[in-house]
């Protein structure tokens, strides 16, 4: 066969193995023990991706042959990424400073569409353009989603 095996968020399929205390471990530990002989045997290429490369099962990490880390993206892919995610047809205020967000937050290209998403739903139900105000408070959501907090300082001259 001509395939390529890929697993999204492997870190849930392909883990780190417990002590077994219950019979549930026991049985997570002898599928995660399953997969990694099954992988062995796959004649094809294997691709694992996650963001938390430290919860893979260390017998899996020995055998991975290439571990490719992808960094956020820089000020200009961002800005790219802020200006194209954005329907053309999406009603935007006049003073919306889409360079700003890219400049001013370090992002990776789901978080800042998320963010553009949750914007414009704010956006939609304040029966307003999106604007600065929309995408702060989507960006302080965010920010929130992973345990850190943003100041009034955090924004600049939006604050």
């Amino acid at each position: 066969m001509n395939v390529i095996l890929f697993f999204d968020e492997a870190d849930a399929l392909f883990g780190k193995r417990t002590s077994t205390n219950t019979s549930n471990d026991r049985h997570a530990n002898q599928e995660v023990a399953y997969l990694l002989q099954r992988i062995e045997d796959f004649p094809g290429m294997v691709i694992l991706a996650t963001n938390l490369v430290d919860q893979i099962d260390d017998a899996f990490r020995r055998r991975i042959k290439f571990m490719i880390p992808f960094r956020f993206p820089d000020v200009e892919t961002r800005k790219k990424l802020w200006h194209s995610l954005i329907p053309d047809k999406t009603p935007l205020d006049d003073g919306i400073d889409l360079d700003f967000f890219a400049e001013t937050f370090e992002l990776s290209g789901s978080q800042i569409k998320e963010i553009l998403w949750n914007a414009a739903y704010i956006a939609v139900s304040d029966q307003k353009p999106l604007g600065n105000e929309q995408l702060k408070e989507a960006t302080m959501w965010n920010y929130m989603k992973y345990g850190k907090q943003l100041t009034k300082e955090d924004f600049g001259y939006l604050a």
